[in-house]
């Protein structure tokens, strides 16, 4: 992670738009969050990996289109954690909800951003509240941006 707050980081995306599009929706979500100084950071990863990971931290035995880790809260540096995107699930998960790919993934780095920030879906209440602000968040974007 970047040591220094504020800033998105992505790796591994190579010339996959997803790395683009994830930190715009990042510093989007932010933004609207009104946490400037916050930043992140985005993995893309293989489904090896996003197994091994979700095995690791989660203890299921299967690969995740997006796993989301926060820093501890004692970092310096103002970092919410890592996010990591499986783009062979993300795209396959897209086409069989009939979404495009962009769409997906501004989708789940919205979430994955907002799950850094405390909002979660346990109950239904804790659901509809975070939906609401990721539907807000994915909809302020510029027209286009998630829509390929």
């Amino acid at each position: 992670m970047s040591p220094a707050g504020g800033s998105i980081d992505v790796h591994g995306f190579g010339a996959d738009p997803a790395g683009r599009l994830s930190a715009r929706v990042a510093r989007t979500a932010l933004r609207f969050l009104r946490c400037r100084k916050l930043g992140v950071s985005f993995c893309s990863v293989v489904p090896a990996e996003s197994a091994r990971l979700n095995r690791l931290w989660r203890r299921r035995s299967r690969p995740a289109e997006i796993l989301s880790f926060a820093a501890p809260a004692d970092e310096p540096g103002g970092n919410l954690g890592e996010i990591y995107l499986c783009l062979p699930l993300i795209r396959r998960r897209a086409r069989r909800l009939g979404l495009p790919y962009g769409r997906w993934v501004a989708e789940l780095a919205g979430h994955g951003i907002l799950h850094l920030m405390g909002f979660h879906h346990g109950d239904p209440e804790a659901e509809r509240r975070m939906f609401t602000v990721q539907a807000a968040v994915v909809g302020v974007l510029p027209r286009g941006q998630a829509r390929r």
